[in-house]
């Protein structure tokens, strides 16, 4: 080669080396773009998934307090019903002392509306000498799907001679 071909072939070299050099920080400039724009969507997409769990979360919390609540509200009007049952069979137990002054009890199955209840032994001069008590109790719903409805026993002490109440007692 000439010595003119060699300059050129040098100047050439060198003319590609400073464009292969520009090229190269262009490059790297685009890859550290890229690079960080892949690092936001990353951090954009790690953000959304949690966001999404916690929310996941609340809801389903919210849900079941709902859910529990529900329970509790149904077995309120249980008890509420169960508590109406006994007092039922109670003044049903009057009534027939007031029919009959040597009334003892003992009924399993009291009608009263559409559900039952059972009078307990009515006892005579119990606590004390002039004065009766009446045991009762009431289950509801008397058949469920758990067979756990709400239970109350009331025990009554009247006067037997005007059948005013002395005392109105639930028993655990």
């Amino acid at each position: 080669m000439s010595s003119r071909g060699e300059a050129n072939f040098k100047i050439l070299r060198s003319a590609t080396g400073t464009s292969r050099a520009i090229f190269q920080q262009k490059n790297t400039r685009v890859l550290k773009i890229a690079t960080a724009r892949e690092r936001h969507g990353f951090i954009a997409l790690i953000t959304s998934i949690i966001l999404s769990v916690i929310l996941l979360v609340v809801t389903i919390a919210l849900n079941q307090t709902g859910f529990l609540t529900r329970g509790e509200v149904l077995e309120s009007e249980y008890k509420n019903r169960s508590i109406a049952l006994a007092e039922g069979c109670a003044d049903m137990a009057i009534i027939r002392l007031a029919l009959d002054p040597a009334y003892s009890g003992n009924e399993s199955s009291v009608a009263v509306g559409s559900d039952t209840c059972a009078i307990g032994t009515v006892q005579q001069d119990m606590p004390v000498s002039g004065q009766a008590t009446i045991n009762t109790s009431a289950v509801f719903p008397a058949t469920s799907v758990t067979n756990q409805g709400a239970v109350t026993k009331i025990t009554a002490v009247i006067n037997s001679a005007d059948l005013t109440v002395v005392s109105w007692v639930e028993n655990p």
